[in-house]
Protein backbone atom coordinates (compact mmCIF):
# COMPACT_ATOMS: atom_id res chain seq x y z
CA UNK A 1 0.00 0.00 0.00
CA UNK A 2 0.44 3.20 -0.30
CA UNK A 3 3.49 2.45 -3.67
CA UNK A 4 3.63 4.46 -7.03
CA UNK A 5 2.09 2.49 -9.56
CA UNK A 6 5.59 1.60 -11.56
CA UNK A 7 6.79 0.29 -7.76
CA UNK A 8 4.05 -1.74 -7.82
CA UNK A 9 4.10 -3.56 -11.05
CA UNK A 10 7.60 -4.00 -10.45
CA UNK A 11 7.27 -5.77 -7.13
CA UNK A 12 4.94 -8.15 -9.15
CA UNK A 13 6.40 -8.54 -12.29
CA UNK A 14 9.26 -9.90 -9.83
CA UNK A 15 7.50 -11.90 -8.04
CA UNK A 16 6.32 -13.39 -11.02
CA UNK A 17 9.24 -14.51 -12.20
CA UNK A 18 10.88 -15.70 -9.52
CA UNK A 19 7.39 -18.15 -8.43
CA UNK A 20 6.73 -19.10 -12.52
CA UNK A 21 3.89 -17.16 -13.23
CA UNK A 22 2.80 -15.39 -16.40
CA UNK A 23 0.18 -12.50 -17.25
CA UNK A 24 -2.73 -13.63 -19.13
CA UNK A 25 -5.48 -11.75 -20.21
CA UNK A 26 -8.54 -13.77 -20.50
CA UNK A 27 -6.92 -17.53 -22.48
CA UNK A 28 -4.63 -14.62 -23.92
CA UNK A 29 -0.47 -15.08 -22.62
CA UNK A 30 0.56 -11.43 -22.07
CA UNK A 31 4.72 -11.51 -22.57
CA UNK A 32 6.66 -9.95 -20.16
CA UNK A 33 4.89 -6.75 -19.13
CA UNK A 34 6.81 -4.05 -18.32
CA UNK A 35 6.54 -1.91 -15.25
CA UNK A 36 3.82 0.55 -15.78
CA UNK A 37 2.18 -1.82 -18.41
CA UNK A 38 -0.05 -4.15 -16.30
CA UNK A 39 -3.64 -3.64 -16.25
CA UNK A 40 -6.19 -4.46 -14.00
CA UNK A 41 -7.74 -7.34 -15.90
CA UNK A 42 -4.50 -9.15 -16.38
CA UNK A 43 -4.52 -12.38 -13.94
CA UNK A 44 -1.07 -14.32 -12.57
CA UNK A 45 -1.30 -18.15 -13.79
CA UNK A 46 1.38 -21.21 -12.72
CA UNK A 47 3.16 -21.72 -15.92
CA UNK A 48 4.80 -25.16 -16.13
CA UNK A 49 8.41 -25.18 -17.04
CA UNK A 50 10.58 -27.81 -18.30
CA UNK A 51 13.66 -29.44 -16.37
CA UNK A 52 16.53 -27.81 -15.30
CA UNK A 53 18.88 -30.65 -17.22
CA UNK A 54 17.30 -30.23 -20.55
CA UNK A 55 16.60 -26.52 -20.22
CA UNK A 56 20.65 -26.21 -19.70
CA UNK A 57 21.12 -29.02 -22.32
CA UNK A 58 18.79 -26.91 -25.08
CA UNK A 59 20.59 -24.02 -24.25
CA UNK A 60 23.90 -25.01 -24.65
CA UNK A 61 22.68 -26.31 -28.49
CA UNK A 62 20.47 -23.23 -29.05
CA UNK A 63 23.36 -21.13 -28.82
CA UNK A 64 25.78 -23.74 -30.81
CA UNK A 65 23.53 -25.19 -33.70
CA UNK A 66 20.67 -22.41 -34.06
CA UNK A 67 22.80 -19.22 -32.55
CA UNK A 68 19.85 -18.35 -30.10
CA UNK A 69 20.90 -17.54 -26.75
CA UNK A 70 19.34 -16.17 -23.57
CA UNK A 71 20.43 -13.14 -21.62
CA UNK A 72 20.86 -15.70 -18.78
CA UNK A 73 20.95 -19.16 -18.22
CA UNK A 74 17.68 -18.61 -15.62
CA UNK A 75 14.87 -21.32 -15.61
CA UNK A 76 12.02 -18.68 -15.76
CA UNK A 77 9.11 -18.04 -18.09
CA UNK A 78 10.71 -14.80 -19.28
CA UNK A 79 13.73 -16.61 -20.66
CA UNK A 80 12.22 -19.79 -22.02
CA UNK A 81 9.27 -17.76 -24.19
CA UNK A 82 12.08 -15.71 -25.68
CA UNK A 83 14.58 -19.10 -26.75
CA UNK A 84 11.90 -20.78 -27.67
CA UNK A 85 10.32 -17.97 -29.84
CA UNK A 86 13.80 -17.88 -31.45
CA UNK A 87 14.07 -21.24 -32.05
CA UNK A 88 11.24 -21.65 -34.33
CA UNK A 89 11.93 -18.71 -35.96
CA UNK A 90 14.90 -20.63 -37.40
CA UNK A 91 13.11 -24.12 -37.94
CA UNK A 92 10.66 -22.04 -40.37
CA UNK A 93 13.68 -20.48 -42.31
CA UNK A 94 15.70 -23.75 -42.51
CA UNK A 95 13.67 -26.45 -42.91
CA UNK A 96 12.58 -25.90 -46.13
CA UNK A 97 16.20 -25.10 -47.11
CA UNK A 98 17.40 -28.33 -45.99
CA UNK A 99 14.61 -30.51 -47.41
CA UNK A 100 15.14 -28.82 -50.50
CA UNK A 101 18.72 -29.52 -50.51
CA UNK A 102 18.29 -33.48 -49.91
CA UNK A 103 16.50 -33.06 -53.29
CA UNK A 104 19.67 -31.67 -54.85
CA UNK A 105 21.61 -34.18 -53.46
CA UNK A 106 19.69 -36.98 -54.61
CA UNK A 107 19.68 -35.87 -58.32
CA UNK A 108 23.08 -34.91 -58.59
CA UNK A 109 24.58 -38.02 -56.52
CA UNK A 110 24.55 -40.39 -59.83
CA UNK A 111 25.57 -37.72 -62.36
CA UNK A 112 28.86 -37.92 -60.18
CA UNK A 113 29.14 -41.99 -60.37
CA UNK A 114 28.04 -41.48 -56.69
CA UNK A 115 26.15 -43.40 -54.42
CA UNK A 116 23.20 -41.30 -52.79
CA UNK A 117 22.88 -40.58 -49.24
CA UNK A 118 26.44 -42.03 -48.81
CA UNK A 119 28.28 -38.47 -49.22
CA UNK A 120 29.80 -37.12 -45.70
CA UNK A 121 27.36 -33.15 -46.70
CA UNK A 122 24.01 -35.56 -47.47
CA UNK A 123 24.54 -37.60 -44.11
CA UNK A 124 24.78 -34.07 -42.13
CA UNK A 125 22.03 -32.99 -43.85
CA UNK A 126 19.81 -35.56 -43.21
CA UNK A 127 20.61 -35.32 -39.36
CA UNK A 128 19.91 -31.74 -39.41
CA UNK A 129 16.92 -32.37 -41.69
CA UNK A 130 15.68 -34.86 -38.94
CA UNK A 131 16.15 -32.48 -36.39
CA UNK A 132 14.46 -29.27 -37.84
CA UNK A 133 11.69 -32.12 -38.44
CA UNK A 134 11.24 -33.15 -34.63
CA UNK A 135 11.39 -29.71 -33.20
CA UNK A 136 8.53 -28.49 -35.86
CA UNK A 137 6.35 -31.13 -34.28
CA UNK A 138 6.78 -30.56 -30.64
CA UNK A 139 3.93 -28.14 -29.29
CA UNK A 140 4.37 -25.76 -26.68
CA UNK A 141 7.57 -24.73 -24.87
CA UNK A 142 8.19 -27.28 -22.84
CA UNK A 143 7.79 -29.93 -25.57
CA UNK A 144 10.08 -27.91 -27.97
CA UNK A 145 12.77 -27.61 -25.07
CA UNK A 146 12.80 -31.44 -24.21
CA UNK A 147 13.32 -32.15 -28.24
CA UNK A 148 16.17 -30.11 -28.14
CA UNK A 149 17.60 -31.05 -25.46
CA UNK A 150 17.25 -34.72 -26.19
CA UNK A 151 17.45 -35.48 -29.61
CA UNK A 152 19.85 -37.63 -30.42
CA UNK A 153 22.75 -36.00 -32.45
CA UNK A 154 26.36 -37.29 -33.81
CA UNK A 155 27.77 -34.65 -35.79
CA UNK A 156 29.47 -31.78 -34.07
CA UNK A 157 27.72 -28.09 -33.31
CA UNK A 158 29.80 -26.33 -36.09
CA UNK A 159 29.02 -28.65 -39.16
CA UNK A 160 26.03 -29.24 -38.45
CA UNK A 161 24.95 -25.54 -37.77
CA UNK A 162 26.76 -24.59 -41.21
CA UNK A 163 24.78 -27.31 -42.86
CA UNK A 164 21.69 -25.60 -41.86
CA UNK A 165 22.27 -22.46 -42.12
CA UNK A 166 23.65 -22.43 -45.89
CA UNK A 167 21.96 -25.25 -46.85
CA UNK A 168 20.25 -22.62 -49.58
CA UNK A 169 23.03 -21.78 -51.31
CA UNK A 170 24.17 -24.92 -51.31
CA UNK A 171 20.78 -26.40 -52.90
CA UNK A 172 21.47 -23.12 -55.59
CA UNK A 173 25.24 -24.07 -56.19
CA UNK A 174 23.76 -27.72 -56.85
CA UNK A 175 21.16 -25.97 -59.59
CA UNK A 176 24.66 -24.31 -61.37
CA UNK A 177 26.56 -27.32 -62.03
CA UNK A 178 27.10 -27.14 -65.96
CA UNK A 179 25.64 -30.99 -66.90
CA UNK A 180 27.35 -30.75 -70.29
CA UNK A 181 30.61 -30.18 -69.15
CA UNK A 182 30.38 -32.97 -66.79
CA UNK A 183 29.31 -35.51 -69.85
CA UNK A 184 31.76 -33.90 -71.67
CA UNK A 185 34.91 -34.34 -69.34
CA UNK A 186 33.91 -37.90 -68.86
CA UNK A 187 33.61 -38.71 -72.23
CA UNK A 188 37.31 -37.27 -73.16
CA UNK A 189 39.81 -40.40 -74.20
CA UNK A 190 42.41 -38.71 -74.92
CA UNK A 191 45.52 -37.27 -73.43
CA UNK A 192 43.48 -34.68 -71.80
CA UNK A 193 41.97 -37.86 -69.80
CA UNK A 194 44.39 -37.60 -66.90
CA UNK A 195 43.71 -33.89 -66.13
CA UNK A 196 39.53 -34.00 -67.29
CA UNK A 197 39.74 -36.84 -64.10
CA UNK A 198 41.23 -34.17 -61.76
CA UNK A 199 38.64 -31.37 -62.58
CA UNK A 200 35.74 -34.35 -62.18
CA UNK A 201 37.57 -35.43 -58.60
CA UNK A 202 37.77 -31.82 -57.50
CA UNK A 203 34.15 -31.18 -58.08
CA UNK A 204 33.05 -34.81 -56.46
CA UNK A 205 35.51 -34.07 -53.44
CA UNK A 206 33.12 -30.90 -52.95
CA UNK A 207 30.28 -32.73 -53.10
CA UNK A 208 31.11 -35.32 -50.97
CA UNK A 209 32.70 -33.01 -47.95
CA UNK A 210 30.84 -30.64 -44.92
CA UNK A 211 30.19 -26.87 -46.01
CA UNK A 212 32.09 -26.73 -42.78
CA UNK A 213 35.11 -28.14 -44.52
CA UNK A 214 35.04 -27.06 -48.18
CA UNK A 215 32.38 -24.77 -49.32
CA UNK A 216 30.49 -25.73 -52.39
CA UNK A 217 29.62 -22.83 -54.23
CA UNK A 218 33.38 -21.80 -54.96
CA UNK A 219 34.17 -25.55 -56.64
CA UNK A 220 30.75 -25.43 -58.82
CA UNK A 221 32.76 -21.88 -60.35
CA UNK A 222 36.43 -23.29 -60.23
CA UNK A 223 34.97 -26.31 -61.95
CA UNK A 224 33.09 -24.38 -64.55
CA UNK A 225 36.31 -22.68 -65.68
CA UNK A 226 38.60 -25.32 -65.52
CA UNK A 227 36.49 -27.86 -67.58
CA UNK A 228 36.08 -24.72 -70.02
CA UNK A 229 39.33 -24.32 -70.85
CA UNK A 230 40.58 -28.33 -70.87
CA UNK A 231 37.52 -28.56 -73.50
CA UNK A 232 38.94 -25.47 -75.60
CA UNK A 233 42.54 -27.00 -75.43
CA UNK A 234 42.77 -28.92 -78.83
CA UNK A 235 42.34 -32.76 -78.75
CA UNK A 236 45.66 -34.70 -78.04
CA UNK A 237 46.08 -37.64 -80.86
CA UNK A 238 48.27 -40.23 -79.08
CA UNK A 239 50.73 -41.78 -81.92
CA UNK A 240 50.10 -45.15 -82.98
CA UNK A 241 52.14 -47.82 -81.49
CA UNK A 242 55.44 -48.57 -83.39
CA UNK A 243 55.38 -51.97 -85.20
CA UNK A 244 57.74 -54.38 -84.41
CA UNK A 245 59.70 -55.82 -87.42
CA UNK A 246 59.35 -59.58 -87.60
CA UNK A 247 61.28 -61.78 -89.24
CA UNK A 248 60.25 -64.26 -91.50
CA UNK A 249 59.26 -67.53 -91.06
CA UNK A 250 61.50 -70.00 -93.19
CA UNK A 251 59.14 -71.78 -95.36
CA UNK A 252 55.92 -69.33 -94.74
CA UNK A 253 53.96 -68.11 -97.81
CA UNK A 254 54.85 -64.13 -97.66
CA UNK A 255 52.32 -61.72 -96.61
CA UNK A 256 50.89 -59.84 -99.82
CA UNK A 257 51.71 -55.73 -99.17
CA UNK A 258 48.75 -54.41 -96.84
CA UNK A 259 46.69 -52.42 -99.24
CA UNK A 260 46.57 -48.63 -98.67
CA UNK A 261 43.78 -46.90 -98.05
CA UNK A 262 43.05 -43.41 -99.31
CA UNK A 263 40.92 -41.26 -96.98
CA UNK A 264 38.79 -38.69 -99.12
CA UNK A 265 40.15 -35.22 -98.11
CA UNK A 266 37.98 -33.42 -95.60
CA UNK A 267 36.37 -30.68 -96.00
CA UNK A 268 38.39 -27.31 -95.42
CA UNK A 269 35.53 -24.76 -93.91
CA UNK A 270 37.96 -22.32 -93.99
CA UNK A 271 40.63 -23.17 -96.12
CA UNK A 272 42.54 -19.28 -96.21
CA UNK A 273 43.12 -19.42 -92.25
CA UNK A 274 45.48 -20.74 -90.08
CA UNK A 275 44.55 -20.08 -86.90
CA UNK A 276 41.25 -19.78 -84.62
CA UNK A 277 40.08 -16.43 -83.94
CA UNK A 278 39.56 -16.85 -79.98
CA UNK A 279 42.37 -16.11 -77.90
CA UNK A 280 43.99 -19.59 -76.48
CA UNK A 281 42.11 -21.89 -78.14
CA UNK A 282 45.16 -22.81 -80.45
CA UNK A 283 46.13 -25.67 -83.02
CA UNK A 284 48.20 -28.00 -81.60
CA UNK A 285 51.60 -27.70 -81.66
CA UNK A 286 52.19 -30.88 -83.63
CA UNK A 287 50.03 -30.12 -86.90
CA UNK A 288 52.20 -28.75 -89.83
CA UNK A 289 51.15 -25.09 -90.45
CA UNK A 290 50.05 -25.46 -93.54
CA UNK A 291 47.57 -28.06 -92.49
CA UNK A 292 46.38 -26.21 -89.51
CA UNK A 293 43.01 -24.99 -91.39
CA UNK A 294 41.97 -28.80 -91.04
CA UNK A 295 41.61 -28.05 -87.67
CA UNK A 296 39.63 -25.24 -87.99
CA UNK A 297 36.03 -24.48 -88.70
CA UNK A 298 33.61 -21.89 -89.49
CA UNK A 299 30.76 -21.23 -86.79
CA UNK A 300 28.13 -18.88 -87.17
CA UNK A 301 27.23 -17.02 -83.73
CA UNK A 302 24.42 -14.49 -81.93
CA UNK A 303 25.45 -10.93 -81.62
CA UNK A 304 24.29 -8.78 -78.88
CA UNK A 305 22.31 -6.86 -80.88
CA UNK A 306 20.14 -9.81 -83.04
CA UNK A 307 22.56 -9.86 -85.84
CA UNK A 308 25.00 -13.19 -86.57
CA UNK A 309 28.83 -13.13 -87.49
CA UNK A 310 30.69 -15.88 -88.65
CA UNK A 311 34.22 -17.11 -86.59
CA UNK A 312 36.34 -18.93 -87.25
CA UNK A 313 37.42 -21.54 -84.37
CA UNK A 314 38.88 -24.97 -83.37
CA UNK A 315 36.83 -27.75 -83.89
CA UNK A 316 36.72 -28.08 -79.68
CA UNK A 317 35.24 -24.11 -79.25
CA UNK A 318 32.48 -25.02 -81.67
CA UNK A 319 31.43 -28.03 -79.51
CA UNK A 320 31.29 -25.89 -76.78
CA UNK A 321 28.86 -23.14 -78.32
CA UNK A 322 26.63 -25.89 -78.91
CA UNK A 323 26.52 -27.47 -75.59
CA UNK A 324 25.79 -24.34 -74.06
CA UNK A 325 22.70 -22.81 -76.28
CA UNK A 326 23.87 -19.37 -75.25
CA UNK A 327 27.02 -17.90 -76.56
CA UNK A 328 26.65 -14.56 -77.66
CA UNK A 329 29.25 -12.12 -79.74
CA UNK A 330 30.09 -8.85 -78.58
CA UNK A 331 31.85 -7.35 -81.19
CA UNK A 332 32.23 -3.51 -79.60
CA UNK A 333 33.89 -5.66 -76.86
CA UNK A 334 35.74 -8.35 -79.01
CA UNK A 335 34.14 -11.20 -76.45
CA UNK A 336 32.57 -14.29 -77.18
CA UNK A 337 30.29 -14.78 -73.87
CA UNK A 338 29.01 -17.93 -72.29
CA UNK A 339 26.22 -16.64 -69.88
CA UNK A 340 25.53 -19.96 -68.54
CA UNK A 341 28.68 -20.40 -67.74
CA UNK A 342 29.98 -17.54 -66.80
CA UNK A 343 33.04 -17.01 -68.62
CA UNK A 344 33.98 -15.08 -72.17
CA UNK A 345 36.86 -15.68 -74.98
CA UNK A 346 38.28 -12.52 -76.47
CA UNK A 347 37.93 -13.00 -80.08
CA UNK A 348 40.36 -10.84 -82.85
CA UNK A 349 38.27 -9.54 -85.44
CA UNK A 350 41.31 -9.74 -87.81
CA UNK A 351 42.09 -13.06 -87.01
CA UNK A 352 40.17 -14.76 -90.26
CA UNK A 353 42.38 -13.03 -92.79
Amino acid sequence: MGLPNVAEDLVICCWALQTGHAFQKGEVLIQNPAPGDLKEDLLLRPVALPDETAWKQALERSKGLFGVHSPTALLNVGNVSEVCKGLRERVVKWLPASSLLEAELDKAAPKLGLLPRQSQRAKTNQEALELLKAMQKATGDIALVTVLATHSLTSLSNPLSLAMSKADGVAEAMRRIPWPLVDALVSITDGRNAAAQTILGALREGFERDEYALAFAPRVEEFTKDAASLLALAQVVEPPPRREEVPPVPGAVPRADPIEVVLPEPAVVAPRNKRSQAKGDSVAAWVPQDFANYTLVEVTVQTVDGASQALVLTANTARLIEQSGDAVYDPKAKLLRFAKWNFSVEIDPEGAA
